[in-house]
């Protein structure tokens, strides 16, 4: 009688080598984020229904709870994906370089290939149930804030293109989370040393993160433009739901001036009237503001989820022709 002989590892082994190998940074991250996710949950009941409504406004209550919402919350979405990246992708492949694992786990019964799918994809599906559930746990908290607080004082740092209102959203969060999983995947494969792809994970995640918020995504498209007559202020712009990009003054010909001579006849005038008068005998006619209206969220939302999946898909690809690369050497 022959007994049968399984060839070669199966995708279950696999995955239990990855738990085993990863096990306390998932415990631990997964704790930390679950964690906070079910406070902030429990305190959309407590702090925003009752607290806020109570005081007549959320900057009535107490600091601490103010503390955990104004800080902790806008603070948590980047360093989510950092940690993310920092810890979970960045030793990945650098570690079996070191270790030189790599020379007998590649070479045997295993493919390279198959060998970082199956650790990406536990260690992704993992990442994406934690990020989503924080996305989940922080809209309906922030979407509570604002409804109590009606955009004044407190709720007004969660505007829709605010970066924590921008950012909160789900996909958002989860893509966010899984592109600093990719980026440490791929500068691990590049540097081959843990310590380095750790530091340099962290500064080009860091430098990814700022250059979209900061100076991409206000301008995914092109701005809207109202102008209004000197001394008026449409009310629309007194809200929290548009992206206000810049304002100033415009000749009657309708082309951008200086704000040296408004801020002269601010100087010179304080009343009102005279500044308005002033202001016209220097040539200014109108005042205008760019924006981003709040009905472009959806697309910028879109258009930012495309940017990070194909910058996610490019460094797992450089990732994955560096491996093969590294054992067909």
């Amino acid at each position: 009688m022959m007994t049968a002989v399984r060839k070669g590892a199966r995708m279950v082994d696999l995955a239990w080598l990855t738990w085993r190998q990863h096990r306390w940074t998932i415990v631990v991250t997964a704790f930390a984020v679950a964690g906070y996710s079910a406070y902030l949950l429990v305190l959309r009941g407590d702090f925003v229904q009752v607290a806020c409504r109570n005081a007549g406004s959320c900057l009535n209550i107490g600091p601490a709870p103010q503390i955990l919402v104004s800080f902790l919350l806008p603070l948590v979405s980047p360093v989510l994906a950092g940690i993310v990246g920092l810890f979970w992708g960045a030793p990945l492949l650098a570690r079996e370089y070191e270790q030189r694992t790599h020379m007998l786990s590649w070479t045997q019964d295993v493919s390279s290939t198959r060998w970082l799918l199956t650790r990406l994809a536990l260690l992704g599906s993992v990442v994406t149930v934690l990020s989503a559930g924080y996305g989940i746990a922080g809209t309906a908290l922030v979407r509570q804030i604002v409804a109590a607080d009606h955009g004044r004082g407190f709720g007004g740092q969660y505007g829709p293109f605010t970066t924590t209102g921008f950012e909160l959203w789900p996909p958002m969060q989860v893509v966010y989370a899984l592109f600093g999983l990719a980026l440490g995947v791929a500068i691990s494969a590049v540097t081959r040393r843990t310590v380095m792809a750790m530091g340099v994970t962290l500064a080009a995640f860091i430098a990814a993160r700022v250059l979209i918020a900061v100076w991409a995504r206000p301008i995914y498209l092109p701005p809207m433009r109202s102008t209004f007559p000197i001394g008026e202020r449409q009310p629309a712009f007194t809200g929290v739901d548009i992206l206000e990009l810049r304002q100033g003054y415009l000749d009657k010909a309708g082309n951008p001036m200086s704000d040296a001579a408004a801020n002269d006849c601010f100087t010179s005038h304080p009343q009102s009237p005279t500044i308005s008068a002033c202001e016209r005998a220097h040539g200014i006619d109108r005042l205008f503001v760019d924006y981003q209206p709040a009905d472009r969220l959806p697309l910028f939302h879109l258009i930012e989820l495309g940017i990070f999946l194909a910058l996610s898909a490019g460094l797992l690809l450089l990732a994955w022709r560096l491996v093969r690369r590294a054992v067909s050497v």
